[in-house]
């Protein structure tokens, strides 16, 4: 048991951040509960700070969870927010989600007139920067650890509104059960979006690939196309293919 939990803040202290389902794989004999107990443990000695899915480094002074997944992978990120920006048309209607791909995609939206709808405030103050683009926040609950509204006051919103494209961040995908995240209101979120969409397409760098989140919001039957950094493996792509959806990397 020590040897396990030292193993894990060896972990966090090389890469910043755990995630349960990764640490039940290291250490298949044990359960995911005792997994979430071990986190715990570290959390009261002061080494973790508990997230949902996992853990991540505890330091003083140390950035938000936001804020660290938002260095990582930067490059993956800018690549593909660089493809879908291609995709964004003048005088367009278009929805961006919360997360850190969808920020950079943000980022490089020119300053022409767009219709932007977000359930993220940080994204709707970085597009307040242009002036031709007009921005609408759905209202609801916030999640601090990715900066997202959600919940049915947001969903209320976005029924009377007619989205011409849409981006959609997507924190895991895999054969099974599709593209997921971690947030049931997120996901309900998610779903209603691509349900309102005459476009819909999904953010997604590689290090999501294979990963099962809680909750699924979509498979490719659901979208139009995969904004990426990399190949799909064989399966992935070939049900994508099958789907009609288009890779984009």
């Amino acid at each position: 048991m020590a040897d396990r939990k030292q193993t894990i803040e060896t972990m966090l202290e090389r890469d910043g951040i755990v995630y349960i389902s990764e640490l039940v794989k290291l250490f298949p004999d044990v359960s995911a509960m005792t997994i979430r107990r071990d986190l715990d443990f570290l959390e009261r000695k002061g080494a973790a700070l508990r997230i949902y899915g996992g853990a991540q480094k505890k330091t003083y002074g140390s950035e938000p969870y936001y804020s660290f997944r938002a260095n990582k992978n930067r490059e993956a990120k800018a690549r593909i927010a660089a493809l879908g920006v291609k995709l964004i048309g003048e005088g367009a209607t278009v929805f961006i989600d919360c997360g850190t791909t969808a920020m950079e995609l943000a980022k490089v939206l020119p300053n022409m007139p767009l219709f932007v709808i977000t359930n993220a405030p940080n994204i709707a103050i970085e597009l307040s920067k242009r002036e031709s683009i007009s921005v609408m926040v759905l209202g609801g609950q916030l999640n601090r650890d990715n900066y997202s509204i959600s919940g049915r006051p947001a969903e209320e919103m976005l029924k009377s509104l007619n989205i011409d494209i849409a981006f959609i961040a997507s924190s895991g995908l895999s054969l099974k059960s599709g593209f997921s995240c971690g947030n049931y209101n997120e996901k309900e979120m998610k779903a209603a979006v691509l349900g309102k969409a005459r476009k819909r397409l999904i953010l997604m760098d590689g290090a999501k690939i294979d990963k099962n989140m809680m909750f699924t919001f979509a498979h490719f039957s659901d979208i139009d196309a995969l904004i990426t950094d990399k190949p799909l493996p064989v399966e992935l792509a070939e049900a994508a293919g099958a789907a009609g959806v288009e890779i984009l990397s």
